[in-house]
């Protein structure tokens, strides 16, 4: 290849990735405006807890990705995990809502995943995978499946809202 042919190849790239990070960007506030229109009952203690416990290990999951130990990250940012889970709630309490809402908003519309699609959804993620076999076992897995299909439904809800006059964000 040229050199002119890896520049109109990487323009392109970028250009993906800021459309992609713009419609993140955009489906991000449609669910915020989503979720201040609605009304909440008092959420159980223990939904923001495990939720920050999750947010925890997320990053800790980043880091390790990172090749940073977690304990150094704590020290380099002079908080401990306690801390940080409190740093978390209110990010917490955020996602907390937003699943409610999803699955809410999924139950009111009958908005289903198929069989099929998850199948689909899966031989896609394998593909992805295809060099590393070990980890085929974990993505053909009852939870891999179930969270798949989360994923899928997920993006169908935020379809669904996207044609949803009332949640318009132009």
């Amino acid at each position: 290849k040229t050199l002119s042919d890896l520049r109109t190849l990487v323009r392109g790239n970028l250009e993906q990735e800021a459309q992609g990070k713009e419609e993140q960007r955009q489906e991000i506030a449609l669910l915020e405006q989503a979720v201040e229109r609605t009304k909440f009952g008092d959420l159980p203690d223990i939904l923001i807890n495990e939720e920050t416990i999750k947010m925890l290990g997320e990053l800790e999951e980043g880091m390790a990705a990172q090749g940073m130990a977690f304990d150094d990250y704590l020290k380099k940012i002079g908080k401990t995990r306690d801390q940080l889970r409190l740093d978390f709630a209110a990010d917490a309490l955020k996602r907390v809502k937003v699943a409610l809402l999803m699955r809410a908003l999924a139950a009111t519309h009958q908005i289903i995943v198929s069989e099929v699609e998850v199948e689909a959804e899966v031989s896609r993620v394998l593909e992805l995978y295809k060099d590393t076999k070990e980890q085929h076992e974990q993505i053909k897995s009852e939870g891999a499946r179930q969270y798949l299909a989360g994923l899928l439904r997920n993006r169908k809800v935020i379809q669904w809202l996207k044609g949803q006059t009332k949640f318009s964000l132009n």
